[in-house]
């Protein structure tokens, strides 16, 4: 079944970090480059990428190839959906002095029944102030930050195409494929991939002080024993489980693992020759070479 337009997501035209990321779209490839390097600080990273299982014996696993290969989006995942319980979660604290609580409830009524008048308002808050125990309260505020932060869509990269693990972890163990981006090629869309904070302090939110900010900085913090992932977020605001598209000519390349067999390259040629008869821009094909002797992948160009 194709999408229809409401299951994508658009990213705000003022998106960007800064300025100058905003401008950047407007140049050709090469001015890109220049003012990349010269005056965004840090530059954006040159080339992100995206680890895949790939077996062309399921549909599902094709079309997820297709996916990125032809139809240029990415899928965005809910927090949810991750595979680490405490990825893009913290430590929920519910602590405030009655005023800043009835403040807090003000806003929530406000924002879900905003016909109701001072006076109901008011002796709504009365309520809320008395029904339920401190307990029941701060369980409500982790269940509101957890809706709030299942609702982000996520995407994910990596910095680096040679690492071991992410090859065994997420490439079905090298034979799958990884995905090379070309970020100046796309602008608009990976100027706002960003580096992920690898920490062994545990995030604390504060449910009657958070901001959209502090939320996201949740889905940016992982522990540390993640960091070999270098991984990079694109986080999108109320777009969970929608699609992202990006520019075509931002796929410059997929690299086959070093245990992938040739019945894998064929497929994934086979996928290489619909993307040309939809007009889109060539790909170059690479592999994942085992290192004879040292741990560590070399990666080639296949002609």
């Amino acid at each position: 079944m194709n999408p229809v337009e409401s299951d994508y997501y658009d990213f705000p035209g003022d998106w960007s970090s800064s300025q100058l990321t905003q401008q950047i779209s407007s140049l050709n490839y090469r001015e890109r480059r220049r003012l990349n390097w010269v005056n965004i600080r840090p530059p954006l990273e040159r080339h992100l990428f995206r680890y895949s299982a790939f077996d062309p014996n399921r549909d599902e696993s094709v079309a997820r190839l297709e996916d990125i290969l032809i139809q240029s989006r990415f899928w965005l995942a809910s927090p949810e959906d991750f595979n680490d319980p405490f990825d893009c979660k913290g430590h929920v604290i519910y602590e405030a002095d009655p005023r800043i609580r009835r403040n807090k409830f003000d806003q929530v009524i406000r924002a879900f029944e905003p016909n109701l008048s001072g006076l109901e308002r008011r002796r709504k808050i009365d309520q809320m102030m008395t029904s339920k125990s401190p307990q029941e309260w701060h369980k409500a505020a982790i269940d509101a930050i957890t809706r709030n932060a299942n609702a982000l869509g996520v995407t994910c990269f990596s910095r680096d195409p040679r690492s071991l693990l992410m090859w065994s972890h997420y490439a079905n163990n090298h034979t799958g494929v990884c995905f090379q981006f070309e970020t100046l090629r796309d602008t608009q869309i990976f100027s706002t991939a960003l580096p992920v904070r690898y920490t062994t302090d545990y995030p604390k939110i504060n449910y009657f002080n958070y901001t959209p900010n502090e939320l996201f900085q949740l889905m940016l913090s992982k522990f540390k024993h993640w960091e070999y992932e270098e991984e990079h977020r694109i986080v999108a605001i109320s777009a969970a489980h929608k699609w992202l598209r990006f520019a075509p000519s931002a796929l410059t390349g997929v690299i086959l693992g070093a245990k992938s067999k040739s019945h894998i390259e064929t497929k994934l040629r086979d996928l290489l020759q619909v993307r040309s008869t939809h007009g889109l821009p060539p790909i170059q094909i690479y592999r994942a070479i085992q290192h004879l002797s040292s741990y560590r992948l070399v990666i080639e160009r296949v002609n």
